[in-house]
């Protein structure tokens, strides 16, 4: 009998502790690592010589939005040649499931920006259906899956811009409840953005109760990222304090020059947090852009309803003026057109074609239009479905962020299956904080960023056996070039995967061999605190 299925030699491995590089060998057995050191039996199926590589843990995306993406492509590509590994889905409120008869328009509505270039029609009710038709696909990595707070208020109430009833919370507690014991590991919370944003301290406490008896956690898009960001991080601490559940702030990000350096105030208040005991994390993508719907634009009482009645308001005089006013004046609330400036947001999926790469101040000037009134016309024409790119984002906050010691890295990728420019987060997160971060400015060095990607995810969302290269381990890893590790997408061509990953194992299989994809999809949908 052979000693293994394949022994990795000649590497340097990151262990993924944060401990320096050592050189290794690494044997793998049965979707195990069964031995890590100098090994005088080399006996196995497959040896790989890894002379002058990295080998470390497989990268987790602690923030994807890849809930679809097996659907299309069960290896999830994209993800592989990063060397990642699992995917947390079902963030920032949004997860495919559970959904409602009476509601399903309204959610598929609010879905949209995933579902961008697919014919997408729900063929399961309940979050177990969900999983179940995953699983049924094969998946070329793990999935950690999230049930999300607006999927589930969407369930019960629609779009309407109140406070549950105490019917409506018991029922949006049983969902909640029914999607733990389905499968669901954690709650997701969109407060930036309708239905979520509609939501009181309240809500949030009460659902995040329910997390908390099922040993989940909770993630958080907060409710402002720019002028009220010390506020909205307060009201998540405040939310977690009560509750007593594990709590990520999702993709932590300063924006608009006017706050930039608020960071340090928003850390140290995660710091105090931490110090009273409290398990917070932070998540983290490597660049100053964001990525939303146009209609993210418009005050939130005006999308209440839903797209149609947007839309409605819209064609009304009366109530287009009012919402004029407040997106050239207002300061209650995330104004983006007024934070990042028009010139700053530009189009990534619209119907028409032509515009995509270009900023609304563009639109606006080839077209002889008021920016506003290009923001107004393309939500009319297009329904509310077009996407842009918003930059805003300090370099020195995102910096201070990434080096925090609850920092992880998470992707906020969302694909767009061919259809528009994804933001290039999607395809070279990972690569990216390695080529930049580590590699030209030794802002991290290459054990820090290792661990954020691997070590510190794994042990937020406790998940065991997963996130380091240790005997026992399940043999999921990441052999690259250090030299040659690179993300190729850019916001001008983003659909460009990205280099440097030479192999990669999921469960002891490789779904990367040569730099090339293997086709195999031996991921696992994951249980909290099992392998």
């Amino acid at each position: 009998m052979l000693e293994f299925d394949i022994l990795i030699k000649g590497g340097r491995v990151v262990d993924g502790s944060g401990a320096p590089p050592f050189l290794a060998e690494v044997g793998i057995r049965d979707g195990k690592i069964v031995a890590v050191g100098k090994l005088d039996r080399t006996d196995a199926v497959r040896e790989l010589d890894v002379n002058g590589l990295v080998v470390s843990p497989g990268f987790i995306d602690s923030h994807s939005h890849d809930d679809l993406v097996f659907f299309v492509d069960p290896t999830n590509a994209s993800k592989l040649m990063q060397g990642v590994t699992t995917v947390v889905t079902g963030n920032c409120g949004a997860s495919l499931a559970p959904v409602c008869d009476e509601h399903e328009d309204e959610l598929m509505d609010y879905l949209s920006y995933m579902t961008i270039g697919l014919d997408m029609k729900f063929r399961w009710r309940s979050f177990r259906e969900y999983l179940d038709a995953l699983e049924a696909r094969g998946l070329g990595v793990n999935v950690l899956p999230q049930v999300g707070h607006s999927t589930i208020r969407i369930a019960t109430m629609g779009m309407e811009c109140r406070d549950p009833t105490p019917s409506e919370m018991e029922e949006m507690k049983r969902l909640l409840a029914g999607a733990f014991e389905d499968g669901a590991k954690g709650f997701s919370v969109e407060l930036g953005f309708p239905p979520g944003s509609y939501a009181g301290v309240k809500e949030l406490i009460e659902l995040c109760k329910v997390a908390k008896v099922y040993g989940g956690f909770c993630s958080f898009h907060i409710r402002d990222e720019a002028n009220s960001v010390v506020e909205a991080v307060k009201e998540v601490l405040e939310v977690q304090r009560e509750a007593g559940v594990p709590t990520i702030i999702s993709h932590h990000k300063i924006l608009g020059s006017g706050n930039w350096g608020k960071s340090e105030e928003t850390l140290r208040l995660v710091d105090e947090a931490r110090a009273r005991g409290a398990k917070i994390g932070i998540d983290v993508y490597p660049y100053l852009a964001i990525s939303n719907y146009l209609k993210s634009l418009f005050p939130p009482w005006a999308l209440a309803g839903g797209v149609e009645r947007l839309i409605s308001r819209l064609r009304d005089e009366v109530e287009r003026e009012i919402i004029r006013k407040e997106i050239l004046e207002g300061d209650g609330w995330e104004n983006k057109a007024k934070i990042c400036g028009w010139e700053n947001i530009v189009i990534t999926y619209s119907t028409s074609k032509d515009l995509v790469g270009k900023s609304i101040s563009e639109i606006a000037r080839a077209e002889g239009k008021d920016p506003v009134d290009v923001l107004f016309d393309l939500t009319v024409k297009e329904r509310g479905e077009t996407t842009a790119v918003m930059f805003g984002i300090g370099e020195e906050d995102l910096k201070r962020i990434m080096k925090h010691p609850a920092a992880q890295i998470g992707s906020d990728g969302v694909p767009t299956f061919e259809v528009g420019r994804p933001h290039p987060r999607l395809n070279g997160t990972f690569p990216r904080v390695i080529r930049k971060y580590v590699r030209e400015e030794g802002v991290l060095s290459l054990e820090e960023a290792v661990k954020k990607m691997t070590s510190i995810p794994a042990g937020f969302f406790g998940i065991e056996g997963r996130g380091m290269v240790r005997e026992g381990f399940c043999a999921d890893l990441a052999i690259f070039d250090l030299q040659r590790i690179s993300d190729r997408s850019t916001f001008d061509n983003p659909s460009l995967l990205a280099k440097g990953v030479e192999y990669l194992l999921v469960n002891g299989e490789l779904v990367v061999d040569e730099g090339e994809v293997t086709g195999r999809t031996p991921g696992k949908i994951l249980d909290i605190h099992k392998a």
